[in-house]
């Protein structure tokens, strides 16, 4: 029988995992990158620098393959709405827009 309390070892392993984690996302050897980064910027210039610039550094694939993975895909605001669209309903029509763009680019 072990002498740890299960809380003790529920503690150990959140703090391995967190550890893990930490160790995945800043390994600079073997960068670990989404499959789709969605950026929403303010206006369409700015949305084709970042998905230029993501798309060539940190989001690109160290792997030649022909794969669309990591795709970069970035949008602009273009609510027509003097309040805006808020975070929740804003969240989802950029996500439709990126959908849409993807399905142009790739």
């Amino acid at each position: 029988m072990s002498s740890s309390s299960p809380d003790k070892r529920q503690k150990m392993d959140q703090a391995a995992i967190i550890e893990a984690a930490m160790s995945a996302m800043t390994d600079t050897t073997n960068p670990a990158l989404f499959d789709v980064t969605i950026i929403c910027t303010t206006d369409d210039f700015q949305a084709s620098y970042w998905m230029d610039r993501l798309s060539s550094g940190v989001c690109k694939s160290s792997s030649d393959s022909t794969n669309n993975y990591p795709m970069v895909i970035a949008v602009s605001e273009d609510w027509s709405s003097s309040s805006g669209a808020g975070n929740g309903l804003g969240t989802l029509y950029a996500f439709q827009k990126a959908c849409n763009v993807a399905k142009e680019k790739y």
